[in-house]
């Protein structure tokens, strides 16, 4: 623990991959982005903590395209590329009301595993990396 900074044991690594769906001249891009804690949003189809993370890890933006000069919609898929130590998982609970213009809190029951499996939101890579690990984890289990 001596010389290493705390904060290298909650940090992660997502792979970033976007692709405009309106042009195939635009180039894909990848990029890598550093994160602390995970986002888990809650919404009516989210039961289990892994679908809450899940869920916003890939979806369409709007972003400027090159090509086209203008804005357009792109396609974003996020995989974690490394897991830190210690993952910490945020509950989003709150949500903007449109109809009285306050903020309102969710009340709903999310089941949390013994056991949090994150292998099938990893890249490739790593999850081959995690594999025998996971393979130990189940034999105990």
């Amino acid at each position: 623990l001596v010389g290493k900074d705390i904060r290298e044991f909650f940090r992660g690594r997502y792979q970033v991959t976007q692709k405009c769906l309106e042009s195939d001249d635009e180039p894909i891009q990848k990029t890598s982005e550093e994160f602390y804690q995970l986002s888990c949003f809650l919404s009516p189809e989210v039961r289990y903590i892994q679908s809450g993370i899940k869920e916003k890890l890939s979806g369409e933006i709007e972003k400027t395209s090159t090509a086209l000069g203008r804005n357009a919609k792109w396609e974003r898929n996020v995989l974690i590329d490394r897991l830190p130590a210690y993952v910490s998982v945020q509950m989003v609970r709150f949500f903007y009301k449109e109809s009285s213009q306050v903020n309102a809190k969710i009340l709903k029951d999310v089941k949390f595993p013994m056991i949090l499996d994150l292998c099938d939101i990893c890249t490739p890579a790593l999850q081959e990396r995690l594999r025998p690990a996971r393979d130990a984890v189940k034999v105990i289990c």
